[in-house]
């Protein structure tokens, strides 16, 4: 319980940093995938005329007289903007993290982790020594005699 306390806040730290870079891993390979995007685009817009006056007439909504228009849905249509925008990715932390955040940012429970170690340490060290052992054997056996008692007078025989 001790060491779970102790390390708790820098284990979360580290999962959270974790998390934070694979967020940043998906970000940049989006980011990547559209610098590639962009560079074929780049790529059409010096090599292909054509090309370069299809964007013209969707940047600048000039026609040419031989060209016909269809109606689109505003979904359906080239957007010449950038999409870095859009490209979000939020950190995921393991499933076990939800256990350990208790732990890592609330004082409260900590302290009274750190109490119940304690409390846990001083019962192990009065009581489950060897000069005990045969009064807690006794014990032991009376709270077992107990049990058995309460059982069997609940079945049927």
């Amino acid at each position: 319980m001790y060491g779970l306390v102790a390390l708790a806040p820098r284990w979360y730290v580290n999962l959270e940093l974790k998390a934070e870079r694979q967020a940043n891993k998906k970000r940049l390979l989006a980011l990547e995938r559209e610098v590639s995007d962009m560079q074929s685009v780049l790529d059409a817009v010096e090599n292909d005329p054509e090309f370069k006056a299809e964007l013209a007439s969707v940047g600048f909504s000039a026609k040419r007289p031989e060209d016909e228009s269809i109606l689109v849905d505003e979904r359906l249509k080239l957007d010449t903007r950038s999409r870095s925008a859009d490209i979000t990715a939020e950190p995921v932390l393991p499933w076990f993290a939800v256990f350990l955040e208790p732990l890592a940012k609330n004082t409260h429970f900590r302290g009274m982790t750190l109490f119940a170690a304690a409390v846990l340490t001083i019962v192990a060290f009065t009581f489950v020594q060897e000069s005990q052992e045969a009064e807690l054997r006794t014990s032991v056996e009376v709270v077992r005699s107990f049990i058995h008692a309460a059982k069997s007078r609940y079945k049927k025989n």
